[in-house]
């Protein structure tokens, strides 16, 4: 017999399952914080007797038909990829640079049109995303695109050069 402990049967494992699931639990939801959306975050504590045996992250949506929309530092902090809930600060901080890199993003775009209505009529097609017909052509090499030789044995592909006669004279 293998020294150490040994698992339990079958009816062991379930007799153990059974009595773990009689005991007593409970939990307490405890708010951690909300967001500029109007969404509500908080922290599941689940007890099994005196001591905690796990947490649960989870929040209420304002807007229970927009639901998935959560902003992405407290996204991280409900999948426990950070422990501590986001401030408001850092959260503002973030709003504000991706406000920043929208009126940067419109900014280029505007100069890019400005750029293309000096550009010539083929690259303002391309531009504007014209369809296929529009599009400037792609080169083209007549020994690659000629596929004759497939499916041929070596000897008869007919791009081979003509073999020379290598003897000496």
């Amino acid at each position: 017999m293998a020294a150490g402990r040994m698992r339990p049967g079958g009816w062991g494992f379930a007799w153990g399952h059974l009595k773990n699931s009689l005991k007593w639990t409970k939990s307490k939801k405890q708010f951690v914080g909300d967001d500029y959306l109007g969404n509500r975050y908080f922290e599941v504590v689940v007890t099994l007797g005196d001591e905690p045996a796990r947490i649960n992250r989870t929040f209420e949506a304002f807007n229970k038909e927009r639901w998935e929309d959560v902003p992405p530092e407290w996204e991280a902090w409900l999948r426990k990829k950070r422990d501590d809930p986001p401030s408001h600060e850092e959260i503002e901080g973030n709003l504000q640079l991706m406000r920043q890199k929208q009126l940067n993003a419109a900014r280029l775009a505007a100069e890019r049109l400005a750029a293309i209505e000096g550009a010539p009529e083929d690259f303002r097609k391309l531009e504007a995303g014209g369809g296929r017909e529009d599009r400037v052509p792609f080169p083209t090499y007549s020994d690659v695109d000629d596929l004759s030789y497939v499916g041929r044995a070596p000897q008869d592909d007919p791009r081979k050069p003509p073999e020379r006669d290598h003897t000496i004279r």
